[in-house]
Protein backbone atom coordinates (compact mmCIF):
# COMPACT_ATOMS: atom_id res chain seq x y z
CA UNK A 1 0.00 0.00 0.00
CA UNK A 2 2.78 2.57 0.65
CA UNK A 3 3.86 1.84 -2.65
CA UNK A 4 0.72 2.74 -4.23
CA UNK A 5 0.41 6.08 -2.04
CA UNK A 6 3.44 6.90 -3.12
CA UNK A 7 2.77 6.33 -6.71
CA UNK A 8 -0.38 8.31 -6.22
CA UNK A 9 0.84 11.15 -4.38
CA UNK A 10 3.68 11.96 -7.68
CA UNK A 11 1.23 11.14 -10.41
CA UNK A 12 -1.62 13.16 -8.95
CA UNK A 13 -0.51 15.27 -5.64
CA UNK A 14 1.17 18.05 -7.52
CA UNK A 15 -1.30 18.76 -10.25
CA UNK A 16 -3.95 18.73 -7.57
CA UNK A 17 -2.04 21.15 -5.20
CA UNK A 18 -3.14 23.73 -7.68
CA UNK A 19 -6.88 23.54 -6.36
CA UNK A 20 -5.58 24.77 -3.29
CA UNK A 21 -4.74 28.02 -5.54
CA UNK A 22 -7.97 27.78 -6.85
CA UNK A 23 -9.70 27.43 -3.26
CA UNK A 24 -7.37 30.48 -1.84
CA UNK A 25 -8.78 32.30 -4.60
CA UNK A 26 -12.63 31.87 -3.54
CA UNK A 27 -12.11 32.77 -0.21
CA UNK A 28 -10.65 35.73 -1.59
CA UNK A 29 -13.76 36.20 -3.76
CA UNK A 30 -15.82 35.49 -1.30
CA UNK A 31 -14.53 37.97 1.35
CA UNK A 32 -14.28 40.92 -1.60
CA UNK A 33 -18.08 40.17 -2.50
CA UNK A 34 -19.33 39.74 0.79
CA UNK A 35 -22.07 42.40 0.73
CA UNK A 36 -23.30 42.42 -2.93
CA UNK A 37 -24.37 38.99 -3.76
CA UNK A 38 -23.04 36.39 -1.35
CA UNK A 39 -24.80 33.77 0.93
CA UNK A 40 -28.33 33.28 -0.68
CA UNK A 41 -28.42 30.15 0.32
CA UNK A 42 -27.68 30.30 4.17
CA UNK A 43 -29.81 33.53 4.41
CA UNK A 44 -33.11 31.49 2.98
CA UNK A 45 -31.90 28.80 5.97
CA UNK A 46 -31.87 31.72 8.44
CA UNK A 47 -35.12 32.94 7.43
CA UNK A 48 -36.35 29.81 7.36
CA UNK A 49 -36.35 29.25 11.29
CA UNK A 50 -37.19 32.69 12.20
CA UNK A 51 -40.31 31.91 10.60
CA UNK A 52 -40.64 28.58 12.50
CA UNK A 53 -39.84 30.69 15.29
CA UNK A 54 -42.84 32.92 14.99
CA UNK A 55 -44.91 30.04 14.54
CA UNK A 56 -45.56 30.59 10.47
CA UNK A 57 -45.09 28.72 7.40
CA UNK A 58 -41.66 28.51 6.46
CA UNK A 59 -42.66 27.21 2.76
CA UNK A 60 -45.30 30.40 2.36
CA UNK A 61 -44.33 33.60 0.51
CA UNK A 62 -44.84 35.27 3.91
CA UNK A 63 -43.09 36.32 6.31
CA UNK A 64 -40.36 34.23 4.74
CA UNK A 65 -40.06 37.09 1.82
CA UNK A 66 -40.27 40.31 4.52
CA UNK A 67 -37.09 38.53 6.10
CA UNK A 68 -35.15 37.89 3.23
CA UNK A 69 -35.48 41.60 1.44
CA UNK A 70 -34.28 42.92 5.02
CA UNK A 71 -30.92 41.29 5.18
CA UNK A 72 -30.10 40.79 1.23
CA UNK A 73 -31.17 44.56 -0.36
CA UNK A 74 -29.04 43.90 -3.22
CA UNK A 75 -31.10 41.28 -4.64
CA UNK A 76 -34.28 42.15 -3.89
CA UNK A 77 -33.77 45.78 -5.14
CA UNK A 78 -33.63 44.35 -8.57
CA UNK A 79 -36.37 41.46 -8.05
CA UNK A 80 -38.31 42.96 -5.35
CA UNK A 81 -41.46 40.14 -5.64
CA UNK A 82 -38.92 37.29 -5.55
CA UNK A 83 -38.71 35.26 -2.49
CA UNK A 84 -35.83 32.49 -2.22
CA UNK A 85 -37.09 28.93 -1.27
CA UNK A 86 -36.00 27.62 2.11
CA UNK A 87 -37.14 23.72 0.81
CA UNK A 88 -35.26 21.90 3.77
CA UNK A 89 -37.50 19.90 5.94
CA UNK A 90 -39.16 20.73 8.99
CA UNK A 91 -36.76 19.24 11.02
CA UNK A 92 -33.78 20.08 8.89
CA UNK A 93 -34.40 24.46 9.52
CA UNK A 94 -35.25 23.63 12.94
CA UNK A 95 -31.67 22.59 13.42
CA UNK A 96 -30.61 26.62 12.14
CA UNK A 97 -33.09 28.25 14.95
CA UNK A 98 -29.85 28.36 17.86
CA UNK A 99 -28.39 30.58 14.15
CA UNK A 100 -31.66 32.17 13.72
CA UNK A 101 -31.38 33.76 17.69
CA UNK A 102 -28.48 35.26 16.43
CA UNK A 103 -28.36 38.96 14.12
CA UNK A 104 -27.92 37.25 10.44
CA UNK A 105 -24.24 39.05 10.02
CA UNK A 106 -22.87 37.43 12.85
CA UNK A 107 -24.56 33.74 11.88
CA UNK A 108 -23.49 33.92 8.57
CA UNK A 109 -19.77 34.49 9.68
CA UNK A 110 -20.62 31.71 12.06
CA UNK A 111 -21.62 29.63 8.75
CA UNK A 112 -18.85 29.99 6.75
CA UNK A 113 -16.68 28.94 9.87
CA UNK A 114 -19.03 25.88 9.64
CA UNK A 115 -18.33 25.45 5.86
CA UNK A 116 -14.67 25.59 5.79
CA UNK A 117 -14.27 23.40 9.27
CA UNK A 118 -16.63 20.92 7.30
CA UNK A 119 -14.44 21.16 3.68
CA UNK A 120 -11.12 20.76 6.17
CA UNK A 121 -13.04 17.31 7.77
CA UNK A 122 -13.62 16.02 4.25
CA UNK A 123 -10.10 15.73 3.47
CA UNK A 124 -8.70 14.50 7.22
CA UNK A 125 -11.97 11.93 6.39
CA UNK A 126 -10.78 10.65 3.19
CA UNK A 127 -7.27 10.45 3.94
CA UNK A 128 -8.12 8.15 6.62
CA UNK A 129 -10.55 6.20 4.45
CA UNK A 130 -8.72 5.35 1.52
CA UNK A 131 -5.06 5.70 2.44
CA UNK A 132 -4.83 9.16 0.28
CA UNK A 133 -1.71 11.64 1.27
CA UNK A 134 -3.47 14.58 3.40
CA UNK A 135 -2.29 16.81 1.36
CA UNK A 136 -3.83 14.69 -1.74
CA UNK A 137 -7.24 14.55 -0.09
CA UNK A 138 -7.20 17.72 1.17
CA UNK A 139 -6.55 19.26 -2.80
CA UNK A 140 -8.46 16.81 -4.44
CA UNK A 141 -11.96 17.53 -2.31
CA UNK A 142 -11.54 21.03 -1.21
CA UNK A 143 -12.73 23.09 -3.83
CA UNK A 144 -14.70 20.92 -5.24
CA UNK A 145 -16.78 20.96 -1.18
CA UNK A 146 -16.42 24.70 -0.36
CA UNK A 147 -16.21 26.91 -3.77
CA UNK A 148 -19.90 26.98 -4.69
CA UNK A 149 -20.99 26.64 -1.54
CA UNK A 150 -18.99 29.12 0.48
CA UNK A 151 -20.29 31.80 -2.65
CA UNK A 152 -23.71 30.65 -2.30
CA UNK A 153 -23.22 29.89 1.69
CA UNK A 154 -24.74 26.29 0.56
CA UNK A 155 -25.46 23.51 3.31
CA UNK A 156 -23.86 20.90 1.37
CA UNK A 157 -20.21 20.71 2.62
CA UNK A 158 -21.65 19.62 6.30
CA UNK A 159 -23.43 16.53 5.24
CA UNK A 160 -20.65 15.55 2.74
CA UNK A 161 -18.42 15.33 6.08
CA UNK A 162 -20.71 14.03 8.06
CA UNK A 163 -21.24 11.40 5.78
CA UNK A 164 -17.33 10.72 5.25
CA UNK A 165 -16.83 11.05 9.12
CA UNK A 166 -20.00 8.21 9.80
CA UNK A 167 -18.27 6.45 7.25
CA UNK A 168 -15.36 6.15 9.23
CA UNK A 169 -17.31 5.78 12.27
CA UNK A 170 -18.94 2.53 10.78
CA UNK A 171 -15.26 1.07 9.53
CA UNK A 172 -13.92 1.73 12.98
CA UNK A 173 -17.66 -0.07 13.83
CA UNK A 174 -18.58 2.51 16.28
CA UNK A 175 -22.50 2.34 16.12
CA UNK A 176 -24.01 5.06 18.14
CA UNK A 177 -21.25 7.62 16.45
CA UNK A 178 -22.28 6.55 12.87
CA UNK A 179 -25.93 6.89 13.58
CA UNK A 180 -25.57 10.57 15.06
CA UNK A 181 -23.34 11.34 12.22
CA UNK A 182 -25.73 10.15 9.83
CA UNK A 183 -29.07 11.46 11.57
CA UNK A 184 -27.48 14.83 11.65
CA UNK A 185 -26.53 14.37 7.97
CA UNK A 186 -30.07 13.74 6.94
CA UNK A 187 -30.35 17.81 7.19
CA UNK A 188 -30.20 17.06 3.01
CA UNK A 189 -32.05 13.68 2.64
CA UNK A 190 -31.78 13.34 -1.12
CA UNK A 191 -27.80 13.31 -0.86
CA UNK A 192 -28.10 11.01 2.43
CA UNK A 193 -31.12 8.47 2.11
CA UNK A 194 -29.56 5.77 0.64
CA UNK A 195 -26.90 5.71 2.08
CA UNK A 196 -28.57 4.81 5.17
CA UNK A 197 -30.59 2.21 3.27
CA UNK A 198 -28.02 0.51 2.52
CA UNK A 199 -26.58 0.25 6.35
CA UNK A 200 -29.96 -0.43 7.45
CA UNK A 201 -29.86 -3.12 4.98
CA UNK A 202 -26.36 -4.54 5.63
CA UNK A 203 -25.37 -3.74 8.96
CA UNK A 204 -27.97 -5.45 11.73
CA UNK A 205 -25.99 -3.82 14.73
CA UNK A 206 -27.41 0.00 12.94
CA UNK A 207 -31.37 -0.81 12.33
CA UNK A 208 -32.81 0.10 15.51
CA UNK A 209 -30.40 2.79 15.87
CA UNK A 210 -31.25 4.35 12.30
CA UNK A 211 -34.98 3.79 12.96
CA UNK A 212 -34.76 5.83 16.77
CA UNK A 213 -33.07 8.18 14.20
CA UNK A 214 -35.84 8.45 12.37
CA UNK A 215 -38.31 8.85 14.85
CA UNK A 216 -36.18 11.60 16.47
CA UNK A 217 -36.64 13.49 13.09
CA UNK A 218 -40.20 12.71 12.72
CA UNK A 219 -40.95 13.96 16.68
CA UNK A 220 -39.17 17.28 15.87
CA UNK A 221 -40.91 17.86 12.38
CA UNK A 222 -44.49 17.43 14.21
CA UNK A 223 -42.93 20.17 16.86
CA UNK A 224 -41.44 22.53 13.96
CA UNK A 225 -44.19 22.40 11.79
CA UNK A 226 -47.56 20.53 13.08
CA UNK A 227 -48.78 17.17 10.90
CA UNK A 228 -50.50 19.16 7.98
CA UNK A 229 -47.33 20.93 6.91
CA UNK A 230 -45.17 18.38 7.63
CA UNK A 231 -47.38 16.06 5.14
CA UNK A 232 -48.09 19.28 2.46
CA UNK A 233 -44.32 19.33 2.48
CA UNK A 234 -43.79 16.18 0.97
CA UNK A 235 -47.22 16.40 -1.02
CA UNK A 236 -46.85 19.77 -2.34
CA UNK A 237 -43.97 21.74 -1.53
CA UNK A 238 -41.27 19.71 -2.49
CA UNK A 239 -42.98 18.61 -5.96
CA UNK A 240 -43.58 22.33 -6.69
CA UNK A 241 -39.83 23.49 -5.82
CA UNK A 242 -38.58 20.69 -7.90
CA UNK A 243 -40.37 21.75 -11.13
CA UNK A 244 -39.08 25.42 -10.47
CA UNK A 245 -35.69 24.55 -10.36
CA UNK A 246 -35.29 22.66 -13.95
CA UNK A 247 -34.79 26.46 -16.01
CA UNK A 248 -32.11 26.84 -13.13
CA UNK A 249 -28.92 27.31 -14.51
CA UNK A 250 -26.75 26.39 -11.55
CA UNK A 251 -28.50 22.86 -11.88
CA UNK A 252 -26.84 19.54 -12.49
CA UNK A 253 -30.33 17.10 -12.83
CA UNK A 254 -30.87 14.52 -15.37
CA UNK A 255 -34.40 16.46 -14.66
CA UNK A 256 -32.79 19.96 -15.72
CA UNK A 257 -30.82 18.38 -19.23
CA UNK A 258 -34.23 17.02 -20.55
CA UNK A 259 -36.28 20.05 -19.93
CA UNK A 260 -33.19 22.08 -21.93
CA UNK A 261 -34.03 19.24 -24.77
CA UNK A 262 -37.57 20.11 -25.16
CA UNK A 263 -39.04 17.84 -22.40
CA UNK A 264 -42.28 19.20 -20.47
CA UNK A 265 -40.75 20.29 -16.77
CA UNK A 266 -43.12 18.33 -14.82
CA UNK A 267 -42.22 14.70 -17.20
CA UNK A 268 -38.40 15.52 -16.64
CA UNK A 269 -39.27 15.78 -12.95
CA UNK A 270 -40.89 12.70 -12.86
CA UNK A 271 -37.82 11.31 -15.30
CA UNK A 272 -35.39 12.90 -13.10
CA UNK A 273 -37.12 10.97 -10.03
CA UNK A 274 -37.55 7.24 -11.38
CA UNK A 275 -33.19 7.73 -12.32
CA UNK A 276 -32.76 8.79 -8.80
CA UNK A 277 -34.75 5.76 -7.69
CA UNK A 278 -32.89 2.99 -10.31
CA UNK A 279 -29.44 4.37 -9.44
CA UNK A 280 -30.03 4.21 -5.77
CA UNK A 281 -31.17 0.75 -5.96
CA UNK A 282 -28.08 0.06 -8.25
CA UNK A 283 -25.76 1.69 -5.64
CA UNK A 284 -26.87 -0.58 -3.03
CA UNK A 285 -26.55 -3.71 -4.80
CA UNK A 286 -22.95 -2.42 -5.70
CA UNK A 287 -22.15 -1.12 -1.96
CA UNK A 288 -23.30 -4.49 -0.92
CA UNK A 289 -21.48 -6.73 -2.98
CA UNK A 290 -17.79 -4.72 -2.40
CA UNK A 291 -18.61 -4.64 1.30
CA UNK A 292 -18.82 -8.75 1.18
CA UNK A 293 -15.58 -8.71 -1.11
CA UNK A 294 -13.57 -6.41 1.31
CA UNK A 295 -14.94 -6.57 4.02
CA UNK A 296 -14.95 -2.17 4.18
CA UNK A 297 -18.43 -1.19 6.02
CA UNK A 298 -17.51 2.42 4.54
CA UNK A 299 -18.47 1.16 1.31
CA UNK A 300 -22.05 0.75 2.64
CA UNK A 301 -21.62 5.04 3.10
CA UNK A 302 -19.48 6.52 0.33
CA UNK A 303 -21.05 4.43 -3.04
CA UNK A 304 -24.77 5.03 -2.24
CA UNK A 305 -24.61 8.94 -1.36
CA UNK A 306 -21.95 9.59 -4.39
CA UNK A 307 -24.56 7.71 -6.52
CA UNK A 308 -27.44 9.93 -4.68
CA UNK A 309 -26.10 13.00 -6.64
CA UNK A 310 -25.83 11.60 -9.99
CA UNK A 311 -28.43 13.07 -11.94
CA UNK A 312 -32.04 12.72 -10.40
CA UNK A 313 -34.49 15.74 -10.21
CA UNK A 314 -33.26 18.25 -8.14
CA UNK A 315 -28.68 18.20 -7.48
CA UNK A 316 -26.87 21.26 -7.94
CA UNK A 317 -23.20 21.68 -8.42
CA UNK A 318 -22.47 22.23 -4.60
CA UNK A 319 -23.95 18.70 -3.92
CA UNK A 320 -22.13 16.88 -6.86
CA UNK A 321 -18.93 17.13 -4.28
CA UNK A 322 -20.23 14.12 -2.30
CA UNK A 323 -18.73 12.15 -5.07
CA UNK A 324 -15.30 13.22 -4.23
CA UNK A 325 -15.04 10.18 -1.84
CA UNK A 326 -15.73 7.76 -3.85
CA UNK A 327 -14.01 8.84 -6.50
CA UNK A 328 -10.51 9.23 -4.34
CA UNK A 329 -11.25 5.37 -3.14
CA UNK A 330 -11.40 4.08 -6.44
CA UNK A 331 -8.36 6.09 -7.29
CA UNK A 332 -6.60 4.59 -4.78
CA UNK A 333 -7.53 0.81 -5.27
CA UNK A 334 -7.17 1.23 -9.16
CA UNK A 335 -5.04 3.71 -10.18
CA UNK A 336 -5.86 4.10 -13.72
CA UNK A 337 -5.56 6.86 -16.02
CA UNK A 338 -9.77 6.94 -16.44
CA UNK A 339 -9.73 7.18 -12.75
CA UNK A 340 -7.47 9.62 -12.06
CA UNK A 341 -8.97 11.89 -14.70
CA UNK A 342 -12.60 11.10 -13.40
CA UNK A 343 -10.79 13.06 -10.64
CA UNK A 344 -9.37 15.71 -11.31
CA UNK A 345 -12.42 16.48 -13.41
CA UNK A 346 -14.56 16.33 -10.41
CA UNK A 347 -12.09 17.91 -8.18
CA UNK A 348 -12.31 21.09 -10.58
CA UNK A 349 -16.06 22.78 -10.44
CA UNK A 350 -16.17 23.86 -13.66
CA UNK A 351 -18.99 25.87 -13.92
CA UNK A 352 -17.82 27.76 -11.48
CA UNK A 353 -14.43 28.35 -11.63
CA UNK A 354 -14.62 30.83 -14.67
CA UNK A 355 -16.30 33.43 -12.18
CA UNK A 356 -12.94 33.03 -9.58
CA UNK A 357 -10.68 33.00 -12.45
CA UNK A 358 -8.94 36.36 -11.99
CA UNK A 359 -7.94 35.41 -8.38
CA UNK A 360 -7.78 31.80 -8.31
CA UNK A 361 -5.89 31.20 -11.35
CA UNK A 362 -2.56 33.33 -9.77
CA UNK A 363 -3.14 31.94 -7.15
CA UNK A 364 -3.47 28.63 -8.26
CA UNK A 365 0.24 28.74 -10.72
CA UNK A 366 2.01 29.74 -7.47
CA UNK A 367 0.61 26.83 -5.22
CA UNK A 368 1.09 24.32 -8.17
CA UNK A 369 4.70 26.29 -8.44
CA UNK A 370 5.81 25.47 -4.90
CA UNK A 371 4.76 22.09 -5.12
CA UNK A 372 6.54 21.51 -7.78
CA UNK A 373 9.77 22.90 -6.11
CA UNK A 374 9.13 20.92 -3.00
CA UNK A 375 9.72 17.86 -5.21
CA UNK A 376 13.13 15.85 -4.75
CA UNK A 377 12.97 14.78 -8.72
CA UNK A 378 10.03 16.88 -10.28
CA UNK A 379 9.32 15.44 -13.64
CA UNK A 380 9.92 17.85 -16.68
CA UNK A 381 6.71 18.49 -17.44
CA UNK A 382 5.48 19.26 -13.92
CA UNK A 383 8.99 21.51 -13.25
CA UNK A 384 9.76 23.01 -16.56
CA UNK A 385 6.36 23.46 -18.14
CA UNK A 386 4.11 23.74 -15.46
CA UNK A 387 4.18 27.77 -15.96
CA UNK A 388 3.63 27.31 -19.39
CA UNK A 389 0.74 25.23 -19.22
CA UNK A 390 -0.55 27.55 -15.43
CA UNK A 391 0.05 30.47 -18.27
CA UNK A 392 -2.21 28.80 -21.18
CA UNK A 393 -4.50 27.81 -18.81
CA UNK A 394 -5.25 31.79 -17.28
CA UNK A 395 -5.47 32.85 -21.38
CA UNK A 396 -8.45 30.08 -21.65
CA UNK A 397 -10.07 31.33 -18.17
CA UNK A 398 -9.71 34.72 -19.02
CA UNK A 399 -11.21 34.30 -22.34
CA UNK A 400 -14.35 32.21 -21.20
CA UNK A 401 -15.22 34.76 -18.40
CA UNK A 402 -14.95 37.28 -21.42
CA UNK A 403 -17.31 35.53 -23.46
CA UNK A 404 -19.62 34.44 -20.31
CA UNK A 405 -19.82 38.06 -19.44
CA UNK A 406 -20.84 39.60 -22.82
CA UNK A 407 -23.56 36.82 -23.69
CA UNK A 408 -24.80 37.47 -19.69
CA UNK A 409 -24.67 41.42 -20.85
CA UNK A 410 -26.64 41.01 -24.30
CA UNK A 411 -28.79 38.24 -22.37
CA UNK A 412 -30.10 41.27 -19.51
CA UNK A 413 -30.30 43.89 -22.07
CA UNK A 414 -32.92 41.63 -23.77
CA UNK A 415 -34.76 40.51 -21.25
CA UNK A 416 -34.85 42.07 -17.96
CA UNK A 417 -36.19 45.65 -18.88
CA UNK A 418 -39.31 44.37 -19.79
CA UNK A 419 -39.70 41.43 -18.22
CA UNK A 420 -41.70 41.91 -14.51
CA UNK A 421 -42.56 39.40 -11.87
CA UNK A 422 -45.55 39.44 -10.36
CA UNK A 423 -46.40 39.22 -6.62
CA UNK A 424 -47.97 35.95 -6.14
CA UNK A 425 -49.50 36.89 -2.86
CA UNK A 426 -48.42 36.14 0.57
CA UNK A 427 -50.51 32.68 0.98
CA UNK A 428 -48.31 31.30 -2.49
CA UNK A 429 -45.58 28.67 -2.37
CA UNK A 430 -42.15 30.19 -2.16
CA UNK A 431 -41.56 28.72 -5.21
CA UNK A 432 -44.04 30.17 -7.05
CA UNK A 433 -42.04 33.09 -7.88
CA UNK A 434 -38.95 31.21 -7.60
CA UNK A 435 -40.24 29.72 -10.93
CA UNK A 436 -40.62 33.03 -12.57
CA UNK A 437 -36.94 34.16 -11.91
CA UNK A 438 -35.71 30.84 -13.16
CA UNK A 439 -37.18 31.72 -16.25
CA UNK A 440 -34.93 34.70 -16.86
CA UNK A 441 -32.00 32.20 -17.28
CA UNK A 442 -30.81 32.68 -20.48
CA UNK A 443 -29.17 29.69 -22.08
CA UNK A 444 -26.01 29.88 -23.70
CA UNK A 445 -24.01 27.65 -25.61
CA UNK A 446 -21.23 27.22 -22.90
CA UNK A 447 -23.82 26.09 -20.19
CA UNK A 448 -23.94 22.38 -22.69
CA UNK A 449 -19.90 22.27 -22.17
CA UNK A 450 -20.14 23.23 -18.35
CA UNK A 451 -22.53 20.32 -18.21
CA UNK A 452 -20.65 18.33 -20.61
CA UNK A 453 -17.35 18.85 -18.05
CA UNK A 454 -19.55 17.34 -15.01
CA UNK A 455 -20.98 14.58 -16.45
CA UNK A 456 -18.68 13.06 -18.33
CA UNK A 457 -16.67 11.87 -15.39
CA UNK A 458 -19.63 11.06 -13.37
CA UNK A 459 -20.71 8.76 -15.96
CA UNK A 460 -16.89 7.45 -15.91
CA UNK A 461 -17.10 7.28 -12.04
CA UNK A 462 -20.41 5.12 -12.24
CA UNK A 463 -18.82 2.77 -14.80
CA UNK A 464 -15.42 2.54 -12.53
CA UNK A 465 -17.68 1.47 -9.85
CA UNK A 466 -19.43 -1.23 -11.29
CA UNK A 467 -16.20 -2.59 -12.97
CA UNK A 468 -14.43 -2.42 -9.40
CA UNK A 469 -17.52 -4.51 -7.83
CA UNK A 470 -17.96 -7.12 -10.95
CA UNK A 471 -14.13 -7.86 -11.78
CA UNK A 472 -13.54 -7.97 -8.25
CA UNK A 473 -16.06 -10.13 -7.28
CA UNK A 474 -15.47 -12.15 -10.05
CA UNK A 475 -11.68 -12.13 -9.34
CA UNK A 476 -12.72 -13.73 -5.86
CA UNK A 477 -14.53 -16.48 -7.79
CA UNK A 478 -12.00 -17.35 -9.99
CA UNK A 479 -9.31 -17.76 -6.86
CA UNK A 480 -11.69 -19.48 -4.99
CA UNK A 481 -12.77 -22.07 -7.70
CA UNK A 482 -9.12 -22.57 -8.70
CA UNK A 483 -8.26 -23.21 -5.06
CA UNK A 484 -11.06 -25.28 -4.43
CA UNK A 485 -9.97 -27.12 -7.68
CA UNK A 486 -6.42 -27.11 -6.65
CA UNK A 487 -7.42 -28.82 -3.00
CA UNK A 488 -9.50 -30.73 -4.98
CA UNK A 489 -6.23 -32.66 -6.54
CA UNK A 490 -4.28 -33.07 -3.58
CA UNK A 491 -7.05 -34.31 -1.38
CA UNK A 492 -10.00 -35.69 -2.35
CA UNK A 493 -12.92 -36.06 -1.01
CA UNK A 494 -13.28 -39.57 -1.71
CA UNK A 495 -10.46 -42.45 -1.42
CA UNK A 496 -10.36 -43.92 -5.35
CA UNK A 497 -11.56 -47.07 -5.76
CA UNK A 498 -8.44 -49.76 -6.00
CA UNK A 499 -8.35 -52.07 -8.74
CA UNK A 500 -8.00 -55.57 -7.79
CA UNK A 501 -4.98 -57.51 -8.37
CA UNK A 502 -4.54 -60.17 -10.89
Amino acid sequence: MTSEIGEIDSKVGIWLSVLCGLTIGVIAYAIINTQTFMGYDFQAFWCGANVLLVHANPYLTQPLHACEAAHSPAFFIRYPNVTIPAPLPPYALAMFTPLALLPFAVARAIWWIVLAVATFAVGRGISKLTGMPPITAFAASALAVAGPAMIQGALSPLPIALTVLAALALAQRKWNVATVLLGVAMIEPHMVLPACAAVFLFVPQMRLRLILAGLCAVMLTVLAVGPQVALAYFTTVLPAHAVSEVNNLGQDSLASLLYHVGVPAQAAVHLGSLQYLLLAVGGLYLAGRLYKQYGDLSWLILLPAAFAVIGGPFIHLSEVAMVIPLACLIVMRRPTIAATLALILLAIPSESVINWALLAAPAALICGWFMARSQRHPPLLLSARLPVVMAVGIAIMGATVALHKIAAAGANAQLLPGFHIPDPGPMALSSVSWNAFNSLSFLSGSWWLDKTMTFVPLVVLVWLTCSEALAGTSHVVIRRSALTFRRGLEFPGVEPSKEPRS
